[in-house]
């Protein structure tokens, strides 16, 4: 399926998720018999997340089939017994998982250009299990290196020692959590890997020139 928008031209290649501002002008056309759906959307937050998806013209998404919750959406949509709260739900999911796939991808990309493989290895297993308990040690094991000479060479390569790197990391999701969802502050703090809400409080407060998680969110609305 072929697209038009923004000045570009683009193509949907088969299960993928097309996702576009449709009060912008856009043009559409296939060459052959093609199946697709359309779901016009929005929401207090919707505008959040589209800008986030949309960064450097990314506008085809896909994501595999347990995270696909379009044929949920598709299905609540033709139960009229069905409330709005429901379907909101569903879009929410797909666009939490749009945005959390994206940010995997660009870290994955990151990850392949200057590093050593040993260091490489230990951003990898960082960014794919941030939410959990990482020491030092383990990240040593998996780059095959002793943990005093892999915290030297991690810190020389990236300018940060592994925890400020993963600490960065869990401060960087958390902004993003804080923008474009509506969970709570401890919601947010735990599912960051931050198991202390207060101890989470100070240390974004210090990385944001004194804003707490809930200033944060409010200059962001």
């Amino acid at each position: 399926m072929q697209f038009i928008y923004h000045g570009k031209s683009f193509q949907a290649p088969e299960n993928s998720i097309v996702l576009l501002d449709c009060k912008e002008q856009n043009q559409y056309f296939v060459q052959e018999k093609t199946n697709f759906q359309f779901i016009h959307f929005n929401g207090e937050q919707v505008p959040a997340f589209y800008e986030t998806l949309a960064e450097k013209s990314n506008f085809i998404h896909q994501l595999p089939k347990e995270k696909n919750t379009i044929p949920a959406i598709i299905e609540l949509l033709e139960n009229k017994s069905s409330n709005d709260l429901e379907i909101s739900l569903k879009l929410y999911q797909l666009l939490g998982s749009l945005v959390e796939k994206n940010h995997r991808d660009s870290l994955r990309h990151f990850t392949t250009s200057k590093y050593p493989a040993s260091i490489k290895r230990a951003i990898a297993y960082i960014n794919e299990h941030y939410r959990e308990k990482i020491s030092v040690a383990s990240l040593s094991q998996i780059s095959n290196l002793s943990p005093h000479y892999f915290s030297r060479l991690f810190k020389k390569h990236t300018g940060n020692s592994p925890h400020q790197y993963l600490l960065q990391l869990r401060l960087h999701q958390a902004k993003n959590l804080l923008v474009q969802t509506e969970w709570a502050i401890e919601e947010i703090s735990d599912y960051c890997g931050f198991y202390n809400v207060a101890h989470f409080i100070r240390l974004f407060a210090q990385s944001n020139g004194g804003l707490t998680p809930g200033k944060f969110r409010k200059s962001h609305f």
